[in-house]
């Protein structure tokens, strides 16, 4: 099979599973909110960014370059996911050890600090099955990274709201969820050694260093994602209290919900620009302007339409408990367009072997964000975090386009953008005229609209065409 259809294979087995995910997470996220309530939902959601923050720190960049350097030698595999293995569990235990001490330090009562150690642990466990996946993308085969996660989020999602069901509170329901995503490794490791490598637990010091000294920048580039991805919730948890994170961590994990798609598409497509990195320039150049291209057109039009419905989706899915997110979620939407290009222009930069311009993007745009929160919360509250959130996406899509323009390729941002942009705009405007329809009409009718004006405009080329029919043609 070629290196297209493998693509496009990967693409196609990865899109069939998160599509499963993502309505799984869907039904989880829409019951835990209903259910726990803003103030309940606000504790969780601190404890979970909390612990995720600290558990970049079991990862520090490693998966990443596992995947590059597996992807040129795969022999070396073994030898790679064994010192992996003991580098993450050295790295977990110190890692937790920090978490513990730095929850006890802050003014949290007793059940909010209980929810960060089992967070503390869910998170870390999560990571030792991304290592796990990170050889299924390696050798390019995503239908087994596919399965194990369908079967971890069905677990965890059938945990979690069982526990609800049966009127558990807070710390049993997280004590469920995380039995369940811990429970998943099994079935993953088994996979991983049975089928593709057997892990050579041997500390190699000299790998080490490499894998330290290339990780090192992918590393601080995950620090500062964390930090702009987290750092909202958890200034608005010590400035404002539960009841404010709650409300911004609704529409704020809606959004982290939508980016899979682009995340898991993009997983798809690494292992691919890394090769061309090394063949085929114009191969690597057209691959991106492809991606580019499908991620304006497909998010450019849900941003349109979650704009001006946001009060609508906010009611719906969360409860009208929740109704005063819906400001925050129109805000959010748009800074879900740049990070969809965003994952885009990091991995690209990243398979080219730049990934040292990530830090200078990605520290930019942290410490914006971080800067943004602490002057904007006081006064706007969740808003404010929303807004500083959306500001530091747009500030690295910036820093990151500049990056890729300049030492890759630059691409005819003009001409890419303008027509989904206007298609989108008149798609915003049609759904506007005809929002108090019912829906499921408004979105049906308003996306069919959108292509009709995508196509009058010619939106699409032959030679896209002919691209887009090569990445679906499955052999």
């Amino acid at each position: 099979m070629n290196t297209v259809r493998m693509i496009a294979k990967n693409t196609v087995v990865r899109t069939g599973a998160e599509i499963l995910n993502l309505a799984l997470s869907a039904i989880f996220l829409i019951y835990v909110v209903r259910h726990l309530g803003s103030v309940d939902f606000g504790k969780y959601s601190f404890a979970f960014s909390f612990a995720g923050f600290f558990a970049i720190l079991t990862d520090i960049g490693l998966h990443t370059l596992f995947i590059r350097e597996a992807v040129k030698e795969k022999e070396k595999t073994g030898k790679l996911l064994g010192n992996l293995l003991i580098i993450k569990s050295i790295l977990a235990l110190s890692t937790f050890s920090i978490l513990f001490i730095t929850i006890n330090l802050m003014d949290y009562p007793p059940e909010t600090k209980k929810l960060v150690y089992i967070m503390g642990i869910f998170v870390m466990g999560t990571s030792y099955l991304d290592l796990f996946n990170c050889v299924f993308r390696a050798f390019e085969r995503m239908a087994y990274e596919a399965l194990i996660m369908s079967v971890n989020r069905l677990a965890i999602v059938t945990s979690g709201i069982t526990a609800l069901y049966l009127g558990y509170g807070l710390v049993d329901f997280a004590i469920a969820i995380l039995i369940a995503n811990l429970l998943t490794a099994i079935p993953s490791a088994f996979l991983v050694f049975r089928r593709f490598s057997t892990p050579r637990l041997k500390i190699d010091i000299p790998l080490w260093r490499h894998l330290f000294k290339e990780a090192i920048p992918i590393g601080l580039m995950m620090l500062f994602t964390t930090i702009y991805l987290k750092a909202g919730t958890i200034i608005l948890s010590v400035l404002k209290g539960d009841l404010a994170v709650g409300l911004y961590s609704a529409p704020h994990r809606l959004i982290e919900a939508l980016s899979v798609f682009p995340t898991f598409f993009l997983a798809a497509l690494f292992p691919a620009l890394t090769r061309f990195h090394q063949s085929s320039s114009v191969s690597l150049f057209k691959a991106y302007e492809v991606a580019f291209k499908l991620l304006l057109i497909l998010i450019l039009p849900v941003v349109a339409v979650t704009t001006v419905l946001a009060d609508k989706f906010v009611v719906i899915i969360f409860g009208k408990e929740f109704m005063d997110s819906a400001i925050l979620l129109g805000i959010l939407i748009w800074a879900y367009l740049f990070i969809s290009l965003n994952i885009l222009l990091s991995y690209l930069i990243i398979s080219a072997g730049r990934q040292k311009l990530n830090i200078i993007s990605f520290g930019v745009s942290a410490m914006v964000n971080v800067i943004l929160n602490l002057i904007l919360i006081p006064s706007r509250g969740y808003n404010g975090a929303g807004i500083a959130f959306l500001v530091s996406q747009t500030i690295l899509f910036v820093l990151n386009f500049v990056f890729v323009s300049s030492s890759l390729y630059k691409l005819p941002l003009q001409r890419m953008v303008l027509k989904p942009l206007f298609g989108s705009l008149f798609l915003g405007g049609f759904v506007g005229y005809i929002r108090d329809a019912n829906l499921f009409f408004i979105v049906l009718t308003g996306f069919i609209f959108y292509f009709v004006i995508l196509v009058l405009m010619k939106t699409f080329s032959h030679e896209d065409i002919i691209t887009v029919k090569s990445l679906i043609k499955l052999r």
